[in-house]
């Protein structure tokens, strides 16, 4: 009899349900921080001295616009897509540094060198050194319209080049030879080459970045054999003109230009009548 009162009384006990823990109290989340107000640049109405937040000095040039961020200072001139960016980094030499910059500035470039020159120690500056970077396309200049100018010597070029510059929907470059597209072996100077990169030749319209239509006038593009070639590939869409002008002014032109440059090499200048048109005609 005991027995089965005791397997009773445990079967009780086990099928007794377990009391419930207490409903635990839980805080309400915390506010949101404020959004922070985005940075804005400040455009500057004259030459202003300025600093970064790391004690690096410069000053901002009049009309230019000067962005600060917590890892870099950016600088903008009037002109559209161009910027100057001061990054302070540490690094141990130029190289490094130019890379560990990029990254701050922006991450996604890619850029590789393009001309690596050192330069002296100055101020409590060890490593110095300049970095051009060539930036990435596609191959092609498409923003705007091209007038290219072509043809001869003392064929009146400059004179187009000039007067076209006056139209206010006209940007002439600021060289008026640029000589972009020639050979890379053609024997006349030039500050950069096709080969160099296509987004160099934008420079060379930054003074008037919105002119509707950019001018240059290189006249030997018309005896460079392949000049036509890169100016297709680069500027499919360009009006290209060869500009020969009118055979007896420039031969007289030209003739005047002999005469110049022999009468003045060691001799001084040339008389009038050495200049007269019956003279070279």
């Amino acid at each position: 009899m005991r027995r089965s009162v005791l397997a009773v009384l445990l079967c009780a006990c086990a099928s007794a349900p377990a009391p419930k823990p207490p409903p635990v109290a839980t805080a309400p989340p915390a506010p949101a921080p404020p959004a922070q107000p985005k940075p804005v640049p400040e455009r500057m109405a004259a030459d202003t001295p300025r600093s970064t937040p790391w004690g690096v000095k410069f000053t901002a040039p009049s009309g230019w616009s000067v962005l600060s961020l917590d890892s870099a200072v950016i600088l903008e001139p009037p002109e559209a897509d161009s910027r100057i960016a001061i990054v302070t980094v540490q690094a141990n030499d130029a190289d490094a540094a130019a890379a560990a910059a990029w990254k701050v500035y922006k991450p996604e470039a890619n850029r590789p060198v393009r001309v690596a020159t050192d330069r002296p120690a100055r101020e409590g500056w060890e490593h110095r050194g300049v970095r051009a970077q060539r930036r990435r396309g596609d191959g092609k200049m498409s923003q705007g319209r091209y007038l290219i100018i072509g043809g001869t010597t003392k064929a009146g070029t400059t004179s187009l080049h000039a007067y076209l510059n006056d139209h206010p929907q006209v940007c002439a470059s600021s060289i008026k030879e640029t000589r972009f597209f020639l050979d890379r072996d053609y024997p006349l100077e030039a500050k950069y080459r096709s080969d160099d990169g296509l987004e160099y030749y934008e420079e060379y319209f930054a003074h008037r970045g919105a002119a509707a239509v950019r001018v240059e006038a290189t006249p030997d593009y018309l005896y460079s054999p392949g000049t036509a070639a890169r100016l297709a590939a680069a500027l499919p869409q360009a009006a290209i003109r060869d500009h020969g002008g009118c055979p007896t002014v420039r031969r007289l032109s030209v003739s005047r230009r002999v005469v110049m440059m022999t009468c003045c090499s060691g001799h001084g200048r040339p008389s009038p009548a050495a200049l007269s048109p019956m003279s070279v005609i």
